[in-house]
């Protein structure tokens, strides 16, 4: 059967360590039940996340580089919360490259690189200003919205296609509380994810209190569920995910030859 050439498909696994699918657990605005709740509950759980500070809201830095310590991503959320479709320029630059400068002073120079719109997306209604990913990229390397399209995850190649790099500037994501989903909802949607090699992002807010909030009764029920299926799941940062997406998008793997004893591969990546 090795005579014929190329019987088998060879491909760079979908996610690390050929997990089926991704998950990023995304928490915004940097809050205090995330920092006495959610954190001590998923260091249990041996989970890492991403936290997307609003800079101005930091009252204790310490707080913020201990989490940074234990592994988490501490990305940018702005300094001020504001809605970018709203803003010039200017402003626009100074609400995201002034909050990476103030977390990377703050946090031993470990500059964000993942950013989360404020208001959930880059705006549907745009004033003057209709590049905000132009200028995004000068700052990091993709951003999270709110929402996502036909799913509550990210299909394998998702958003506008041809798929470019455009796309990681449309990252969805889907909003987590107590109004939903349904711990037998989340359950399914990981199943779904898994089917479609697809990288599912969370977006918590309190949890335990505080706004738009996840108890920690039904956070606890979240991280169990992803717990039981981790074998087939890569629980990642935000940063994580995409910098595996984006590289295993960019390589081309080509087969050389192959035999009953021996097979060569040709791996080019840009």
């Amino acid at each position: 059967t090795f005579a014929q050439k190329t019987l088998l498909k060879y491909r760079v696994t979908p996610w690390l360590n050929n997990k089926d699918a991704a998950v990023s657990l995304t928490l915004d605005d940097w809050m205090s039940s995330q920092i006495n709740n959610a954190i001590p509950m998923l260091l249990q759980k041996g989970f890492s996340a991403t936290f997307f500070v609003i800079t101005n809201k930091v009252t204790n830095w310490n707080d913020l580089v201990k989490a940074s310590d234990n592994g988490f991503e501490i990305a940018n959320h702005t300094k001020t919360h504001s809605q970018l479709p709203a803003l010039n320029d200017a402003q626009i630059k100074e609400e995201v490259g002034g909050a990476r400068e103030l977390i990377g002073q703050h946090n031993n120079n470990r500059f964000p690189v993942t950013f989360a719109y404020p208001g959930g997306g880059e705006g549907k209604v745009i004033n003057s200003e209709k590049n905000i990913p132009s200028i995004l990229i000068k700052y990091c390397i993709g951003a999270r919205e709110v929402g996502s399209s036909p799913y509550p995850f990210n299909l394998e190649f998702w958003g506008p296609q041809p798929f470019t790099n455009d796309n990681y500037f449309k990252v969805g994501s889907q909003i987590i509380n107590d109004k939903g989903p349904s711990i037998q909802e989340f359950n399914s949607i990981l199943d779904t994810a898994i089917l479609y090699h697809g990288w599912y992002v969370t977006c918590y807010h309190g949890i335990g209190g505080e706004w738009i909030s996840t108890s920690t009764i039904n956070f606890e029920a979240q991280l169990a569920a992803l717990e039981k299926k981790k074998a087939r799941l890569w629980i990642t940062t935000f940063k994580n995910a995409l910098c595996y997406h984006k590289e295993r998008h960019c390589q081309k793997l080509k087969v050389i030859s192959e035999s009953a004893e021996s097979l060569k591969l040709n791996l080019t990546d840009t």
